[in-house]
């Protein structure tokens, strides 16, 4: 299962924030959410929580995001959850034995720009304030702050993104917990940002906020979003089956107990040794094994798994005299009989 992170679900929200006069950035940040459960490279789980990507919306492909200061989270105080193999708000990929899923996909850091396809890269230049209590802080301080350290490399410049609404957006962060439980309505902050070297630099304040969608089943991710809309658990035993849905939603080996007898289907070999389909007996028909239909002399019709689907067909009565079997007693049936006149061999 090494790096083949189950992602239960994704899905992005839009917040609202304050815009400055002469702001091209829209006045939208957008969170993406995503559960996720990764394993070590022992198959052990590592991390099963929530996970939160950071997006600041505009609507011009040139603008430059600079930094992110004065920024206040609603979760002062609360620790993030940090890999083991990264223990660090900076970008930390190392690669070899110190990339686990873990730290691809559910590391806290903070960034300006350099999504990186969702997966955490090394350090692209990115630098924290002092403001922000340490590379190695439990979570970011009052009026923390982050910036792109090389203004020779424009990772700041807008992107292509799916998770907002214009379609264009910079990627400011990952925050992320073990759990379900991580709201992030409400945190406050500035963005700068110009059009490249040499070009005004702009403000903006921002404010998150987020309006609650229709969760079924309380784990956090809206309905329309949730792969397992019925499932708190989001498919615990990673089978691909929800466990709403799943006849044994403990066991990644068996989902299905089509024969009802308590035995998975793939333990008892259900469909292999105990196949159902229809079985004509002359006109009759039922649904049952190639056994129980050979008992009683009918014909197994292997392509159709219901009756309702195939009409069985009496086969016509037959006569004695009838030689030929056309269903009619004629000179061709004498024929036959006078042909055969003689000593029986």
């Amino acid at each position: 299962m090494n790096f083949n992170n189950k992602i239960v679900s994704a899905f992005c929200i839009t917040a609202t924030i304050a815009v400055t006069t002469n702001a091209e950035f829209t006045g939208s940040v957008f969170m993406d959410i995503k559960v996720i459960k990764a394993v070590d490279d022992f198959g052990a789980e590592d991390f099963n929580g929530t996970v939160v990507d950071l997006w600041a919306e505009s609507d011009d492909s040139d603008d430059v995001l600079l930094n992110v200061h004065d920024f206040n989270d609603i979760n002062l105080g609360l620790t993030y959850y940090q890999c083991s193999t990264s223990v660090s708000w900076l970008p930390g990929n190392l690669g070899g034995i110190f990339e686990t899923q873990a730290l691809l996909y559910a590391d806290s850091y903070v960034s300006i720009g350099g999504y990186n396809g969702g997966l955490q890269p090394n350090n692209n230049g990115i630098g924290l304030d002092p403001s922000f209590g340490g590379s190695e802080a439990a979570g970011p301080q009052a009026n923390a702050g982050w910036y792109n350290g090389n203004p020779s490399n424009i990772s700041g410049l807008v992107e292509l993104t799916e998770h907002t609404t214009t379609g264009l957006g910079v990627f400011i962060g990952r925050f992320s917990i073990q759990g379900s439980d991580l709201d992030m309505a409400g945190g406050t902050g500035v963005l700068t940002y110009n059009q490249g070297s040499g070009t005004p630099g702009y403000q903006i304040d921002f404010t998150i906020v987020v309006d609650s969608p229709v969760d079924t089943d309380g784990d956090g991710i809206p309905d329309n979003k949730d792969a397992c809309p019925n499932d708190p658990d989001n498919d615990i035993d990673y089978d691909g089956v929800c466990g709403d849905v799943d006849a044994f939603p403990n066991d990644n080996n068996e989902w299905a107990d089509s024969d009802e007898d308590g035995i998975g289907d793939n333990q008892d070999n259900y469909f292999e040794n105990y196949t159902h389909f229809a079985c004509c007996v002359t006109s009759s028909c039922f649904v049952g094994t190639d056994v129980q239909c050979t008992a009683v002399g009918g014909t197994w019709i292997i392509e159709n798994e219901s009756c309702d689907d195939y009409d069985c067909v009496a086969p016509p009565e037959t006569c004695d005299a009838d030689l030929d079997g056309d269903g009619e007693v004629k000179v061709a049936d004498l024929l036959l009989l006078i042909g055969a006149w003689g000593v029986c061999p």
